[in-house]
């Protein structure tokens, strides 16, 4: 049966639908709205014959390439699709002068680990999915007075992005939509970032210096809050995590963060 790869289209939002919670996220399935205009022009649709095979959805910033989701239908497994998508998203990025890739997986999907692998992508460090309800925040740490959060101008997002090794320009997407926000905190320099989606909503990338840093960075999120409850991606910061679950808070999955040059 031929396989090919084309854009995704607005009516293909009945099999994403179905396909996203194949991520095992836990997050919920993003509206046809949110398809439609955050999704679609970045996804590419896997067609085996005529039949919807699979779905990759990636991002370029700069000189980096992120694949956000990959999930290929289980019928279709182990059938090349999953490659194929990737081949299409790696030779769009490299046409868009991306020098590297990024990709979270789950370590225990040994068959993507051992794809992303081939493709030259090594574990860079472990993640923590980190859901809680905003009033468990009375119960954490109170941030030093000696940190604020605030909003960082264009120059110190570059710097930010420099510091915590993050995609150049990942930080800019706040000002493209009114329900994402970039705050950052400061003492004697900065300390930390995050970028919250407050329709998600979650926080991701969510880097702190230490669990004050941190604190200072949820304080700084919750005016902007517009649920009761959220996520946020704890990277290789065990401390962070532990005190989070301490107060309450649950890690409903963990995965790691693979990278690699294209």
């Amino acid at each position: 049966m031929t396989l090919r790869i084309r854009p995704a289209r607005p009516e293909d939002y009945p099999c994403f639908a179905r396909w996203f919670p194949m991520l095992e996220s836990g997050d919920r399935v993003p509206s046809r709205e949110e398809w439609t205009r955050a999704f679609v022009p970045e996804t590419s649709i896997a067609l085996l014959g005529e039949e919807p095979a699979g779905y990759c959805r990636a991002q370029v910033f700069g000189t980096d390439g992120y694949v956000r989701h990959l999930v290929v239908e289980p019928s279709a497994r182990r059938g090349g699709v999953g490659r194929a998508l990737l081949d299409r998203v790696q030779a769009s990025m490299r046409a868009a002068g991306c020098e590297r890739w990024r990709i979270n997986v789950k370590p225990d999907n040994t068959a993507a680990v051992r794809l992303y692998t081939s493709l030259g992508m090594t574990v860079q460090h472990e993640c923590a999915s980190v859901r809680f309800e905003w009033v468990l925040l009375d119960a954490l740490p109170s941030p030093s007075e000696a940190l604020s959060s605030f909003e960082p101008d264009g120059e110190q997002r570059r710097a930010l992005e420099s510091t915590y090794s993050l995609p150049m320009g990942q930080l800019s997407t706040a000002d493209e939509r009114d329900d994402v926000h970039v705050r950052a905190v400061r003492g004697q320099e900065l300390e930390g970032v995050a970028l919250f989606y407050a329709d998600f909503p979650g926080a991701f990338p969510f880097r702190a210096d230490s669990v004050d840093a941190a604190m200072s960075l949820l304080h700084g999120i919750r005016p902007l809050a517009t649920q009761p409850s959220m996520g946020l991606v704890v990277e290789n910061d065990m401390a962070l995590e532990n005190v989070m679950v301490d107060a309450g808070a649950r890690v409903p999955f963990r995965f790691v963060h693979m990278r690699g040059r294209l």
